[in-house]
């Protein structure tokens, strides 16, 4: 939250730029020591699961450009014009999680309903996370262990 008050950029840019600056930091430290290689980034990267980083980074990006487009607001104005309450509006996000993975539909949704208007303890929230997590188990897609049972 500070990085994104002063730089006004988004919180996963503040997570690159921490990462960027240990990796600086590590590097520095450990400059010309060639038996603690171990103990440098790129050692440590080989050791992650570059692939779901990379997938859930740009998951996090294409939503940070819907959010900033007004894309996910004119969905969440269409979705409360449009549909009578609150519960039948998580009914559907659920469905969607069927189809699309938990985790950017409810990234999305986060960036369709303001914090300001809706709670962290509002129901809303509650209903989100109940219908997102049993809507991704409709369908065998739906969820990163489908998917992973399917490959």
């Amino acid at each position: 939250p500070v990085f994104a008050e002063c730089t006004g950029l988004p919180p996963y840019l503040a997570m690159l730029t921490g990462l960027g600056a240990m990796w600086t930091l590590t590097d520095i430290i450990h400059m010309g020591e060639e038996e603690e290689e171990g103990l440098k980034v790129p050692a440590a990267l080989s050791k992650l699961d570059t692939s779901g980083i990379l997938f859930f980074l740009g998951i996090l990006m294409s939503i940070g450009v819907l959010d900033k487009s007004g894309l996910l607001k004119q969905l969440a104005v269409f979705l409360s014009d449009n549909l009578p309450s609150q519960d039948i509006i998580a009914t559907v996000i659920g469905l969607a999680s069927a189809l699309i993975d938990n985790v950017p539909l409810v990234a999305a949704t986060m960036g369709m309903y303001d914090l300001a208007d809706y709670a962290t303890d509002d129901r809303l929230w509650q209903l989100i996370a109940l219908c997102a997590g049993t809507g991704g188990s409709i369908l065998v897609i739906g969820s990163a262990s489908g998917v992973a049972l399917m490959s």
